[in-house]
């Protein structure tokens, strides 16, 4: 699958590591009641490429979005939302309160998501691509400090 993708091939073995440590889940996403792969994607827990805490950091429950990619055939055809969404249950699961994912600068696509940009910076993703990149982030917490999803009702008190 990364090699249809064209990144990172080469890093799957240190990425089955990862996964022993805890610090990177990945997930392959398959078309619902098949066997078919849609495409895959992961959180890692530690920003490996430039050690950015405000990326990822598990000190801080703050895990990243990487490694997400759909097959051709599958882009454009309502698959993305499903992926993030299983991504934020991952996050959820794994106790995160912050979702971070980043993309070319000029790809805003995310923020219909819930993600809002915090930052743009130039990165280097091997040789000379020094690329402008933009990061956003999500809270996955309630205004009450839960986790969405979670009980947040607020117990009647007699006076």
């Amino acid at each position: 699958m990364r090699k249809a993708c064209g990144w990172d091939a080469g890093m799957v073995p240190t990425w089955f590591v990862q996964q022993k440590e805890k610090t990177r889940i990945m997930a392959i996403f398959y078309l619902p009641g098949s066997t078919t792969p849609v495409g895959m994607g992961g959180i890692e827990l530690v920003d490996f490429t430039n050690g950015d805490k405000s990326i990822a950091d598990i000190d801080e429950k703050r895990g990243c979005v990487v490694s997400l990619f759909l097959y051709k055939k599958f882009r454009g055809r309502g698959y993305l939302p499903t992926l993030l969404s299983v991504c934020e249950e991952l996050a959820h699961n794994m106790g995160l309160e912050e979702l971070t994912i980043f993309g070319m600068s000029k790809a805003h696509g995310y923020e219909k998501f819930g993600f809002h940009s915090f930052k743009v910076e130039t990165r280097n993703y091997g040789g000379s691509n020094n690329w402008e990149t933009r990061f956003l982030k999500k809270s996955l917490l309630c205004d009450n400090g839960t986790h969405c999803g979670e009980s947040d009702k607020i117990e009647d008190q007699d006076d």
